[in-house]
């Protein structure tokens, strides 16, 4: 994105903050000067002090010989910022070269781009869930800084709404130089994206921040997310299901990850076409891109087996019980012999047992008086079919 001294937003609002004549600010658009880099070497050389002759020369040549003391002095401070911010800004880019690419858009700049982008999608409302926050459109700026496409993540396609309505500002202490300086620095919270439509909601958002910075037309997102979604409206042969909505996310990340190996470029070609625009559609017909949107089979669910009936005169093979703590067990198998004086019982629990717990019933079988059995189980967590059991004399 432009920066400040390129911006022409930004030097039509120093205009009119600075004051001059109507008939001034056409002047000096009309010689040329519609920015404040521009305007920097109009005359003299920034961080050296223009003579009085030669400003006096300059001013003449751009708002004429009848060029009124307002406007005179009005393009004396204009040009002394913009020379200014130029050293400032060749300063910045020789001490810190990595401040570039984390540079925030201007404000003014933002907000010319965003009426131009309302201006040409009249159709579209960009406002509540669908305008992206200023974190993201910064996100995407450094995008076409850097020239570089990056994959965002869904939860980081945040709104201004939630924005406005969640961002935590904090102090952080930066080291510029020789210089210790503390910055407010805010930082937006992931919005949530669960549901269908606050995915959707989320991708149209992402498509109208690379709107913003003319890296990808909105009429084409809209076209690729309509083919994207289309696959969770169509119907699985027998036995698939359809296609889910993380089945959709995986999908989306690898149409970029696909142009990111191709290293697509985000701005425009020299024929004043986007790359994007075939790109994008391209690597949604890929086999790559397909495999992740393939219906998957249903999952088998394992049929509960019947219990036998028990035999007339025998105890039963099934039995029901209540722990002290509540957790339901039944018995598995009875291993005792008829030969045998002792009966051997052995029961399998349902539910993990916790440490220590004491189980505790009462058994009446065939030849043996009614007693009771306490139990302690010293297993942590017993996993199911583990098997306890006692002994009745």
């Amino acid at each position: 994105m432009t920066s400040i001294l390129d911006s022409e937003a930004h030097f039509q609002k120093r205009c009119d903050e600075v004051g001059p004549s109507d008939r001034g600010k056409q002047a000096t658009f009309g010689a040329g000067y519609s920015t404040l880099g521009r305007l920097a070497f109009g005359v003299g050389q920034p961080g050296m002090p223009v003579p009085e002759l030669e400003f006096t020369r300059f001013a003449t040549n751009v708002l004429g010989a009848m060029a009124t003391m307002q406007d005179v002095s009005s393009l004396r401070r204009l040009l002394f910022e913009a020379q200014t911010l130029v050293m400032a800004q060749l300063r910045e880019q020789v001490s810190n070269p990595e401040m570039q690419m984390t540079r925030k858009l201007p404000p003014v700049e933002r907000e010319a781009k965003m009426r131009q982008l309302r201006a040409r999608l009249p159709g579209v409302l960009l406002e509540h869930q669908l305008e992206p926050s200023h974190a993201l459109l910064n996100l995407v700026a450094q995008m076409w800084e850097t020239k570089q496409l990056q994959y965002i993540e869904i939860a980081k396609l945040t709104s201004r709404e939630h924005e406005v309505l969640y961002s935590k500002s904090s102090k952080q202490l930066h080291v510029d130089a020789d210089k210790l300086l503390v910055k407010e620095e805010s930082k937006v919270p992931d919005q949530a994206a669960s549901t269908e439509l606050q995915v959707l909601e989320a991708l149209k958002r992402r498509g109208v921040a690379f709107a913003f910075i003319d890296a990808l037309s909105w009429e084409v997102h809209e076209r690729y997310l309509q083919s994207l979604f289309n696959h969770l409206r169509t119907e699985a042969p027998d036995g698939y299901v359809k296609t889910t909505l993380q089945q959709l996310l995986r999908a989306d990340r690898q149409v970029f990850l696909a142009m990111i190996r191709k290293d697509v470029n985000v701005r425009r070609r020299p024929d004043d076409t986007l790359e994007m625009d075939t790109e994008i559609m391209d690597a949604l017909q890929s086999y790559e891109v397909g495999f992740h949107l393939m219906p998957l089979p249903k999952a088998k669910v394992a049929e509960a087996k019947p219990q036998q009936p028990s035999t007339p005169g025998q105890p039963s093979q099934s039995w029901n019980w209540q722990s002290r703590a509540g957790q339901p067990f039944h018995k598995a198998k009875e291993r005792a012999k008829e030969k045998e004086r002792g009966k051997r019982l052995q029961t399998s629990c349902l539910q993990s047992c916790r440490t220590k717990d004491v189980l505790e019933w009462t058994i009446t079988i065939a030849g043996c008086a009614s007693i009771s059995i306490s139990i302690s189980v010293r297993t942590l967590h017993m996993e199911r079919n583990a098997a306890v059991g006692g002994t009745c004399a």
